[in-house]
């Protein structure tokens, strides 16, 4: 049987927009060559390591062989009758800029890759030692595996490789050419590997990452035909994705300690696609069969026969990036097919395991996706879903709780290349799918193309999101600034993307977002499912040629705003800027570089527009948390000073300065975070307030709320937390111009004196924030090559609490009652004076105190008495003389006359009832308090 495997990476254009092409191996090419014997090179190094030795390596032009017309002619061996049965070919190249008009270098994963072959008669290629295609050899194979058919060389064969294999710097290009028979009259080999932008295609989900399948993880053998179409499988469980353990964002949680688990599928095929696009997150090995026949193996020798015993090499990325294949229809049919998994972990002992899969059918077409789909203005009952076709078309949105069954369909859009529809009626917090369509076709419905709606407004819920700005490069530091976001938050849903501004260099142009923004994010996750939010930076105003007419900025035509306050705040009116709410948090985006029709007025300005609507919708406000984002921060010595020095090779920056005078204003109305970029570096400052002057007038002891550096790592008290209260205000600013565009330069001095961490631009990366309840942690994810625990280094984090009631507190519980639950008023972690390590403890009633600290140093601690109360809970006969005192643990009701002279004391935990019938004569004394018993 003939196994044809396609491996490829799709980036979608506008025939507007040039696909760029470069060659990086020509056929006819130089290669080294090994053909020295029935042996297979002397190392394994010869596919993967840039320093092997090819000294003993023969070296010539393509097309390479005997028995055909050939430019080098290799060896077979002395005998006719018994020739070699593999030659081996190497070629090195070097990948050092990126692909654009006018550029001769090329980036991963900015381009495709098409490789073009020709060979006799089966084939191997590899790029650093990941098999990208294989033809006419089955798996397992070596040295001595025949190809199963006869072909001949002279045709190419094209096929694409996903760009994600290439890295910047060298690369090795390796070959295995096997025969179909040992008395082969002939042998020939050419290759041509070229880079490109884009290849349209449709996308349709067929196997959705969340489907269910059936798995075997008792240690037991299934037997051969496992992997069979036809096995059954009843007696194994079900599952939803994703399968496995020791990582805690599984669905399914599986069986640890074997070596080997199963899993099986069985779907129908209505039709068979063009290519199909295998994604999948694995940790350690993976093997799967299609219709019974292997299709595909990772971290295994691809020598080797693989049994329920056989151990994988370890996964480098832990299962936490998504690998992607892409394969030729070959192997699947019309009608049922059956794909089966198996995992194989690097040890018995292996402390965690990752299974997550899906497979998506494409087919090229005149009509399909260039731009999109990305969602704007999500608010609890609506979303906007916005994308662009190749060719004008009708345009339409399917979606639905349930990803097998889209119920529900928008309007369709008239005829056009641009497509913006508002879909209404939502439920608030809840998952929905989606899929772009024309009227007689799907363009796009994969895993990814989901959303959840926000909840409703003032609701508590655990919220992600992601923010940077300075990253609209197409730069290779880009592409990696997004790749280890999504590594560290792992599959977890990504609520919003607040962009700080210039995001689409070199001028914000239409040809800058498709070229710089959309093409680099346009097959990762975010883009799909993650709604939008910018703030506008000077480059998205033309790199500050057109501050005054925001109506001729692409950036207007591309994203649209919440004008009208459709998700809460103040309605601006304006594009510009604007606010909502997500939950308990209120989101606040102002404009520094635009000016005002007619007055040309900054926010800075007085009499600006945009500052009125800035101190109403502060003013209005009531969530617990208010973020404002804005380009240019207030604070700052990158490239860009906000001290505004008149030094030679320095701009002036009326904006950052102008930004800065909004300080009283984040103080007065108690603003939680202010995240800008313009600096293309990160700086973060301390929980710090009033500070409107020059570094040079900063000082510690005046102008910070709480004098620690946020990190709360628990090494030591200035480490602790930002413990703010509601008379104790303050508020954090980061530049977070790290995204992925590097701009050499700080200000002196460096760095600037409110900073509790500063790196400059060698160093990129962006904002992971998480906000649940009274809590917010944020997290600077950078590129670093260094990982720790298989997590991307975060280089700078802070936390945030809110409103947290550390005020001793007295425990009133009524005589009788054996036990009390105990719980401190945070989250994260805990140290309580009986030993517990959790949240909520449950304690015998004593009258006695338990205190709970987050560490032990401190940063936050509460102290809980526990009293007991008698039960009596209703008074009725009077009281005539005397001082008494009543307690209760609950509430006490009364309907008693208290006569004159006396004195006396109800005191309860929660109320106290006065019924009719209560009378306080003249001359007596009466006391009631709400604090329970023995607070007297």
């Amino acid at each position: 049987m003939k196994n044809l495997w396609v491996f490829l990476l799709v980036l979608f254009f506008s025939p507007v927009y040039a696909q760029y092409q470069l060659d990086i191996i020509n056929a006819g090419s130089s290669w080294k060559y090994w053909d020295a014997g029935f042996t297979v090179p002397d190392s394994a190094n010869w596919k993967t390591s840039t320093s092997y030795n090819t000294g003993s390596w023969g070296t010539g032009n393509a097309p390479l062989g005997y028995g055909d017309p050939v430019t080098t002619t290799i060896g077979y061996g002395g005998n006719p009758t018994n020739k070699h049965r593999t030659a081996y070919f190497r070629s090195q190249v070097t990948l050092t800029g990126y692909l654009d008009g006018g550029d001769t270098t090329i980036s991963h994963p900015c381009a495709i890759y098409k490789l073009r072959v020709k060979r006799d008669d089966g084939i191997v290629v590899y790029v650093n030692g990941r098999i990208v295609f294989r033809d006419n050899i089955p798996l397992p194979f070596g040295f001595h595996t025949y190809a199963p058919l006869v072909t001949e060389g002279d045709t190419w064969q094209e096929i694409y490789i996903d760009p994600h294999i290439f890295h910047i710097g060298d690369n090795i290009i390796a070959v295995e050419v096997h025969q179909q028979a040992n008395d082969s009259s002939d042998l020939f080999f050419d290759l041509e590997l070229k880079a490109f932008r884009t290849l349209p295609f449709t996308q349709n989900a067929i196997i959705r990452n969340t489907d269910s399948w059936k798995y075997l993880d008792n240690d037991s053998d299934p037997g051969a035909t496992w992997k069979n179409v036809g096995f059954s499988d009843a007696s194994w469980l079900s599952g939803l994705g994703e399968f496995g353990f020791g990582e805690g964002d599984e669905t399914t949680i599986i069986n640890a300690g074997f070596i080997t688990t199963y899993f099986r599928k069985t779907f129908n095929i209505t039709s068979l696609d063009d290519f199909y696009r295998l994604r999948m997150k694995r940790d350690d090995g993976i093997v799967i069969y299609i219709n019974g026949v292997e299709a595909f193996r990772e971290n295994f020798n691809t020598y080797e026969t693989i049994s329920k015993a056989t151990l994988a090499s370890n996964a480098e990325d832990d299962g936490n990036v998504w690998n992607e294949i892409f394969l030729k229809n070959t192997g699947f049919v019309v009608g049922q097919n059956t794909i089966a998994v198996e995992m194989h972990q690097v040890s018995t002992g292996s402390s965690d395991l990752s299974f997550f899969f899906e497979i998506i059918g494409m087919k090229t077409a005149t009509t399909f996706v260039t731009r999109g789909p990305y969602l704007q203005r999500a608010a609890p009952t609506s979303i906007k879903v916005m994308w662009n076709t190749s060719v004008a078309s009708i345009g339409q949105v399917k979606y639905g709780t349930d990803p097998n069954n889209l119920s529900s369909t928008s309007s369709p859009t008239p005829s056009a290349i641009d497509h913006n529809v508002t879909l209404t009626g939502l439920t608030p917090n809840t998952k929905y799918y989606y899929s772009v369509e024309t009227n007689t076709t799907i363009l796009e419905r994969t895993s990814d193309n989901l959303f959840i709606t926000p909840p409703t407004t003032g609701i508590e819920k655990k919220t992600r999101i992601w923010a940077m700005g300075c990253f609209g490069s197409g730069k290779l530091p880009q592409r990696q600034v997004q790749e280890r976001f999504l590594e560290q938050v792992h599959n977890n849903y990504v609520d919003m993307f607040l962009q700080l501004g210039d995001i689409a260099y070199a001028d914000g142009s239409e040809s800058d977002f498709q070229k710089n923004y959309f093409q680099v994010y346009q097959n990762y996750r975010t883009m799909k499912q993650t709604p939008i939010y910018n703030a506008l930076g000077n480059h998205e105003y033309c790199n500050g040629t057109c501050y005054g007419n925001f109506a001729g900025i692409a950036s207007k035509n591309i994203f649209e705003t919440f004008m009208a306050a459709e998700a809460g705040g103040v309605a601006s009116g304006e594009e510009r800027y604007y606010s909502f709410n997500h939950g308990n948090i209120h989101v606040i985006s102002i404009d520094a570089f635009g000016t005002e029709s007619g007055t040309n007025f900054h926010i800075y300005d007085a009499g600006s527009l945009q500052k009125q609507w800035l101190i109403n919708d502060l003013a209005a406000n009531t969530q617990k948390w208010t973020i404002v984002i804005v380009h240019a921060p207030p604070y700052s010595k990158g490239k860009h000073d906000s001290d505004n020095p008149p030094a030679p090779g320095h701009n002036t920056e009326p904006e950052m300065i102008g930004v800065r005078s909004l300080v009283p204003l984040f103080d007065q109305y108690n603003v939680d975070l202010v995240l800008g970029s313009h600096s293309h570096n990160y700086e973060r400052s301390k929980l710090i307030k009033n500070h409107t002057g020059n570094s040079d007038s900063y000082v510690p002891a005046t102008h910070e709320v709480i004098g620690t550096n946020g990190k709360y790592d628990g090494t030591a008290l200035n480490t602790c937390l930002y413990n703010k209260q509601t008379a104790n205000k303050g508020t954090v600013y980061a530049v977070v111009g790290s995204g992925g565009r590097l701009e050499t330069g700080v200000s002196s001095p460096w760095p600037h004196p409110a900073m509790a961490a500063a790196y400059d631009v060698t160093v990129q990366g962006s904002y992971l924030i998480e906000i649940e309840g009274s809590r917010m942690d944020v997290s600077w994810v950078t590129i670093d090559d260094v990982l720790i625990n298989g997590d991307p280094i975060v280089k700078d984090r802070f936390t945030m609490m809110k409103d947290i009631n550390l005020t001793a507190e007295t425990v009133p519980v009524a005589i009788g009652i054996p036990t009390i639950t105990l719980t401190a008023p945070w989250s994260g972690t805990f140290m309580w004076s009986n030993g517990a390590t959790t949240q909520s403890i449950t304690v015998a009633v004593t009258n006695t105190s338990y205190t709970v600290t987050d560490y032990s140093i401190a940063c936050l601690s509460k102290i809980f008495t526990i009293t007991t109360c008698p039960t009596i809970n209703t008074l009725t006969n009077p009281i005539t003389s005397g001082v008494l005192k009543y307690e209760v643990s609950q509430t006490l009701t009364a309907t008693n006359i208290i006569s004159s002279g006396a004195n006396v004391s109800y005191d309860a935990g929660k109320a106290i009832l006065l019924n009719p019938g209560f009378l306080v004569n003249n001359g007596s004394i009466f006391k009631a308090y709400i604090d329970g018993c023995g607070n007297f």
